[in-house]
């Protein structure tokens, strides 16, 4: 990656998530874990520097709705999104308040 274009480049992940099928799809409806396993996600990209992540999917009722972020039923946000809401405030605690709009 290095000595081609002759400096480091930066590293992202286009597409992240938990996977529906293993551990048990359930999994992703528990607050605890996908909050877990968010968090520890997130942390370890950062740790290891990696420049851009982005979340796979906000709200396309992916893996039967147990990916996205948004519950639509309810119109309300999922554990997953206050994982993430929670740890951008954590590295940006200057930046506005970022909670979906009541």
């Amino acid at each position: 990656m290095e000595s081609t274009p002759g400096r480091d480049l930066p590293i992202g992940v286009t597409e992240w998530n938990y996977d529906p099928e293993n551990p048990p799809p359930s999994y992703g409806d528990e607050a605890g874990f996908i909050t877990s396993f968010t968090t520890n996600a997130l942390h370890a990209m950062a740790q290891a520097g990696v420049a851009f992540a982005c979340q796979f999917d906000a709200a396309s009722y992916a893996g039967y709705g147990r990916l996205d972020m948004f519950d639509l039923t309810n119109d309300a946000p999922k554990p997953q999104y206050y994982a993430i809401r929670d740890l951008i405030q954590q590295y940006r605690p200057a930046q506005p308040d970022i909670s979906p709009p009541v």
